[in-house]
């Protein structure tokens, strides 16, 4: 397929050197991207079960990045700069891969040339530049999607037993990444036996169209060797051994995970869409222990200012939260196209139940996502990433569709056709490769100039409170995160607090108690802007002297 596809083949090179200009202008990890690399970390200093045992995230993307690191290091050197492009590197290296099951999806469900488009176009939505770059486990989710859902449809098309296989195993090993990678083959399991029972009882019918009357043609000639016969679905048999074949890999992978574990999944959003927890009253694993004057009742020591999102939402504004990630992950411009693509484009013939559980599998993320946002008020574009790519394939069908439409209006010739459709590529590749190449996170450029002064002037054994932990990672030093503040407290190896000067000037309990810890026991030795040439400090580092008794805080 590569071979003969030199499309393909350019666009995963595009989206190759996207992702490397991408990781060189991001410096810096996502705050969610410094627990995976803490796991990461622990994956190659103790026990693996163990490891597992006592993380928050699921061990996939972590346990890629242990894999990667110690072939970075050689390159870059040891420390914290290898572990960051070794989880920047598996998320490229799985968003670049990414692109051959999504072609075969798409080519499934709507055809060849739009898949190719629609390939490209997923190259360049803005999600993927942004999970592609990220130290997420986004990306490693995302390509066992495209995976099971390759594999999954071909398998409901074709009646073929491995690849049903080969979906579940994918998603299996893609619930390790991310827990609503089992979504797919569940979907599709379902969507399989159903319609066998809907068809259970009834004749089959031959193919309507170019099929039938080839077979009524051939028909009729003295020789049939060649004769095309009638499509018959699986019987419900048939169907069964492939929702089997499709769930046991993905209930073995759930199942062992589990027996480590000892519960299915960590991950609140999962709990959230499920109803299995509301989010009130999460139990934090820090003691809650502190120094006599620190344990006053207007102290708090909260890791993050509270979030302005509402707790809970009603039906209506979370469906709002969800159009508005989809748009986002999409650019916008997707959306329509995507609408006009589905209502007009019927893809071929013979792929029709892929096209169906397809929908089936965006109506019921859709609905998974809607709880997420009712039940936590918070979603994100990258929670979107599953339904951009679901949508993508009909918005490539509805552009090819789109302009024939105009060109047939317009009574255009085939060489006004071919420039205007050489123009709007290269619109599309332009506009694709501006939004991805954008800096990444420029805000946090105080945070790396913090943690590289840090490096620099730090002595040895010294520790770092960073309430945002970026400076901490840069600088390589002991460090305490935003979680483990009271912890930091009674270090005696405490020499230097990392805080953002927003932290300070707002207008919380929590900028309070941090003004008034630093005010007593620390005094300031640097800051930086938050973005690199601006004039407002952004960030600022303290000298830390614990004191000898916190009474004398209390006024």
């Amino acid at each position: 397929m590569i071979r003969r596809d030199r499309a393909l083949i350019g666009i995963l090179v595009l989206s190759a050197v996207l992702h490397v200009v991408g990781m060189i202008r991001t410096p810096l990890p996502s705050q969610d991207g410094l627990k995976f690399i803490r796991i990461a970390r622990e994956f190659g200093e103790q026990p693996w079960a163990d490891v597992v045992r006592r993380a928050d995230q699921h061990p996939l993307y972590p346990a890629l990045i242990a894999v990667a690191q110690p072939f970075i290091a050689p390159m870059i050197g040891e420390g914290p700069g290898s572990w960051r492009v070794a989880a920047q590197g598996v998320s490229a290296l799985a968003m670049v891969a990414a692109v051959l099951p999504f072609f075969g999806f798409a080519r499934t469900v709507v055809g060849r040339r739009p898949a190719l488009l629609a390939s490209l176009l997923f190259a360049l939505l803005p999600i993927s530049g942004r999970i592609g770059h990220d130290t997420l486990s986004d990306a490693t989710a995302l390509l066992c999607v495209a995976g099971a859902l390759a594999l999954g449809t071909r398998a409901a098309t074709t009646g073929g037993v491995l690849a049903a296989v080969g979906s579940g195993a994918i998603a299996g090993i893609g619930f390790l990444a991310r827990p609503e990678v089992a979504l797919v083959p569940g979907v599709i399991a379902l969507g399989v036996v159903g319609g066998g029972l809907s068809r259970r009882g009834a004749k089959p019918q031959r193919r309507e169209g170019r099929g039938e009357r080839e077979h009524r043609i051939f028909s009729r000639l003295p020789f049939r060797a060649s004769a095309p016969q009638p499509e018959i679905p699986p019987d419900l048999p048939r169907r069964l051994l492939l929702a089997a074949a499709i769930s046991a890999p993905l209930v073995a992978c759930v199942g062992s995970y589990a027996a480590i574990k000892g519960t299915i999944s960590e991950k609140l959003s999962m709990r959230y869409a499920t109803g299995l927890g509301d989010g009130t009253g999460v139990a934090r694993s820090v003691p809650h222990w502190v120094p006599r004057g620190l344990d006053d009742p207007r102290w708090d020591f909260s890791p993050k200012e509270e979030s302005d999102a509402p707790g809970r939402l009603g039906p209506a504004p979370a469906s709002i939260r969800v159009a508005r990630g989809i748009g986002e992950a999409t650019a916008w411009v997707l959306v329509p196209l995507a609408c006009w693509g589905a209502w007009h484009h019927r893809g071929p013939r013979r792929s029709r139940e892929a096209r169906q559980l397809a929908a089936c599998l965006a109506i019921a993320y859709g609905i998974v996502l809607i709880r997420h946002a009712m039940r936590a008020g918070y979603l994100s574009d990258r929670h979107c990433a599953t339904l951009a790519l679901l949508a993508t394939p009909w918005a490539a069908a509805g552009a090819i569709g789109l302009a024939r439409f105009l060109s047939d209006r317009l009574a255009m010739g085939a060489g006004r056709r071919r420039r205007l459709a050489i123009t709007t590529l290269s619109a599309i590749a332009i506009g694709g490769v501006a939004v991805q190449l954008k800096p990444g996170h420029p805000s946090r450029w105080g945070h790396q100039a913090a943690g590289l002064w840090l490096a620099d002037r730090a002595g040895a054994g010294e520790a770092v409170l960073d309430t945002r932990g970026w400076a901490a990672f840069v600088s390589g030093l002991r460090s305490y995160d935003p979680w483990h503040i009271r912890q930091a407290l009674t270090d005696a190896r405490l020499a230097y607090v990392v805080v953002g000067d927003d932290e300070l000037t707002a207008d919380s309990a929590r900028a309070e108690t941090l003004g008034a810890l630093l005010d007593y026991a620390a005094e300031p030795v640097a800051a930086f802007p938050g973005r690199e040439g601006d004039d407002e400090i952004g960030v600022r580092v303290y000298r830390f002297r614990r004191p000898q008794s916190w009474e004398g805080i209390v006024q």
